[in-house]
């Protein structure tokens, strides 16, 4: 693929994907053909937004929907039965962690995606 599609879409992904999975991205990018240009940017488009889930997280996640956007359903669930025990601990951390943890569920997404290619 031409290194300014590359670039692109590294600029693009960098605020959504973590150190690794940027440096995986542009590793397989860089052996891909250009047809497959359009797949990697719909796929790049279906990632979440790390503030977007941080402000679910600050917001509600008290209720775990943090924990159900980033597909960690099982979490999510004892979160919202259980949350109300930890006094609040549990909702800081995930809080303080909430975009990180997105950026390797994106990171994930994408190598998933990657390694279907």
């Amino acid at each position: 693929m031409e290194s300014n599609k590359i670039s692109t879409i590294c600029l693009q992904m960098q605020d959504k994907l973590d150190p690794m999975g940027l440096t995986t991205l542009r590793n397989a990018l860089e052996k891909m053909d250009d047809d497959k240009y359009d797949v990697v940017i719909a796929s790049c488009a279906k990632l979440k937004d790390p503030t977007a889930v941080f402000l679910l997280s600050f917001f509600l996640g008290g209720f775990g929907v943090d924990r159900f956007v980033t597909g960690r359903v099982g979490s999510g669930v004892c979160k919202l039965i259980f949350g109300c025990l930890t006094l609040g601990i549990w909702w800081l951390v995930d809080v303080i962690k909430a975009k990180d943890k997105t950026r390797e569920y994106n990171s994930l997404k994408i190598a998933k995606m990657l390694i279907s290619m």
